[in-house]
């Protein structure tokens, strides 16, 4: 009986001990562990925001708007593809709420060339509601489970980002969970000072803009063109500079024409074809460079 006594007293001691070392990385600042043990025991317990303190956010996302957007999306594509495919040309396609799509067509006949072949692309999107062929009126509404993938796509997509920004911050077990349509966040160990900054952060809306690029340059494409024309013994020199955008690193090249004299570059272009003479509303601009001063 004593000695079961004793085993079980220096189990529970061992376990005690063992527990207390896994403890000093949490305990005992880094500066006063010795060399040795941080070697060896490295990790801590990570305190949640009852013990230390944090910020809690609660997000809501906003699914309706990305239903909307979708369905803006899939009304622009069916009114071109009435147009290509059927040639059609005197019909609207207007939205109505966030999920329907209503096209009406000026002949009502034209309603038949909506048939089930025309459909077949569209089947996972959207359901038919109404198809009046006296009033030229169809009415579709987004499909209830395309509805759920639109949602449970932009959730994720929004956890991702959030997930991304968070992690700049270097907080320790941050919990991203999602709850329905809300996005609950939790982040241990913040000091309130960075509260506001972080909240901003986190809340920022995401943009992506599309700009046009114009890659072909008319006045550059007609100097490409008139430099094709320039005679080997006019005494002009076809020159191809070529820039580097600073923000896209794109590299471009412009035409230009050198010559001695005005006189020369003006005799050129007077005697071009009339295919070949500069657009109306476009000026041939000559800068003249004077020599530089030699060193005596």
């Amino acid at each position: 009986m004593e000695r079961s006594w004793w085993w079980k007293a220096a189990f529970f001691l061992v376990i005690t001990l063992v527990s207390g070392v896994y403890l000093v990385p949490t305990l005992v600042p880094d500066a006063r562990q010795p060399v040795f043990f941080k070697k060896h025991f490295t990790k801590k317990i990570q305190l949640g925001l009852d013990l230390q303190g944090g910020l809690h956010l609660v997000y809501v996302v906003a699914v309706g708007k990305a239903v909307s957007d979708k369905a803006d999306r899939v009304a622009t594509d069916l009114e071109d593809k009435l147009h290509k495919d059927k040639k059609l040309k005197e019909f609207k396609v207007d939205r109505d709420g966030d999920k329907d799509i209503v096209i009406s067509f000026k002949h009502p006949d034209d309603v038949a060339k909506l048939d089930k072949q025309f459909f077949m692309e569209y089947r996972t999107q959207l359901d038919e509601v109404t198809k009046d062929p006296q009033k030229g009126l169809v009415r579709y509404t987004i499909a209830r489970d395309y509805i759920d993938n639109i949602k449970d796509g932009a959730i994720r997509q929004a956890i991702e980002t959030i997930r991304g920004r968070v992690d700049k911050f270097g907080v320790a077990e941050p919990s991203i969970v999602r709850k329905g349509d809300d996005i609950v966040i939790e982040l241990p160990g913040l000091k309130e000072a960075d509260f506001e900054r972080i909240k901003n952060i986190i809340g920022r809306t995401a943009q992506l803009e599309f700009k046009i690029v114009d890659d072909a340059d008319p006045a550059n494409n007609y100097m490409k063109s008139v430099a094709a024309l320039v005679p080997k013994d006019s005494g002009i020199v076809v020159r191809s500079p070529s820039w580097t955008e600073k923000d896209s690193t794109r590299e471009h090249m412009n035409i230009v024409l050198e010559a001695k004299s005005r006189d020369a570059l003006e005799k050129f272009f007077q005697g071009l074809p009339a295919d070949k003479q500069p657009p109306s509303g476009n000026e041939i601009g000559y800068e003249e460079i004077q020599p530089r001063d030699r060193a005596a």
